[in-house]
């Protein structure tokens, strides 16, 4: 199908889009678009949310597709997700426009960087790289289900694992960030740096009032790693498990692991997710625990910048 720029029009986001918004993405997608409707509600309700940010691009009367912006706490810094054309429209020339309207608009911005984010399926893919954003990582959504017969990895017996409500938060937030490096570097610097990442993950994820829980791994009475999971509405949420750099590949990791699926099998829940990082060619430590502990990739994203 043929169509022009004249013939696209655009519009940001108002209050009450939310439900043709979702609509919009589950077509897009199909079942690989795993958000429901209040986590949609959710995110435009968040704090990080801007208007102005989400566009749509309408075909006469009909909402046709959509792009939202992210800025990143680092100045000028930007990312793109949810590009998404419903299915009547991904052979046309809607995706290439409504991308073009983005990066104008960060163009006009002044963004120093952009960083974009799809599901590894087409024509999301081909519209990055034909704009010029280039692949960089792969990124996997993990799920588990904690009433199947999930594989019990070795462990250590030296290792003592507690719950992190014993430990200060600023003190886990600083092990959480030391553990990011080297796969998460990128992300450290988008926040400005260790120590400001450190303040975010503090406030966000280890105040006193979060209900998060955190397992942290101690080796002489000395923490090295800690992994932490949340759950809402009986299904899990997993942070990953990050062990400090100099104590990897000495079954830490495992450790942490079979600790927090006995614990999220003994809770209940349905199932327990994680989203992580992995190289275009290889995968990274943290997936490669993953799966061996019997979870399942549910979904493959592409990283492009």
């Amino acid at each position: 199908m043929l169509i022009t720029q004249r013939e696209i029009d655009y519009r940001t986001y108002v209050k009450g889009d939310e439900d043709l918004w979702f609509r919009l993405l589950r077509e897009a997608y199909g079942n690989l678009e795993s958000r429901s409707l209040e986590e949609i509600r959710q995110l435009v309700r968040s704090k990080n949310f801007s208007p102005e940010f989400l566009f749509f691009a309408a075909f006469g009367k009909e909402i046709v597709g959509s792009v939202r912006i992210q800025p990143l706490p680092r100045k000028d810094y930007y990312e793109l997700w949810d590009l998404a054309v419903s299915k009547k429209y991904q052979k046309s020339q809607v995706l290439d426009i409504l991308l073009e309207k983005a990066l104008n608009f960060l163009k006009v911005k002044k963004s120093q960087f952009i960083r974009g984010y799809t599901l590894s399926i087409e024509p999301y893919v081909s519209a990055y790289v034909y704009k010029g954003l280039k692949p960089t990582r792969r990124m996997f959504r993990i799920d588990w289900n904690p009433k199947e017969d999930l594989p019990h990895m070795q462990t250590r017996e030296d290792i003592i694992v507690k719950e992190g409500s014993s430990y200060d938060p600023e003190k886990l937030a600083n092990i959480f960030v030391k553990a990011l490096s080297p796969f998460w570097d990128w992300w450290i610097l988008d926040y400005g740096g260790p120590e400001e990442l450190a303040k975010v993950m503090k406030a966000r994820f280890f105040s006193v009032s979060n209900k998060m829980r955190w397992l942290v791994a101690e080796l002489d009475k000395e923490p090295v790693g800690l992994t932490g999971y949340t759950s809402r509405n009986g299904n899990g949420r997993f942070f990953g498990v990050h062990v400090l750099p100099r104590y990897r590949m000495k079954q830490i990791g495992s450790t942490l692991m079979n600790n927090v699926l006995d614990k999220v099998k003994r809770s209940g829940l349905k199932s327990l997710r994680v989203y992580t990082v992995a190289f275009l060619d290889h995968l990274a430590p943290g997936a490669i625990l993953y799966l061996k502990s019997g979870g399942r990739i549910s979904a493959e994203y592409l990283q492009l910048v």
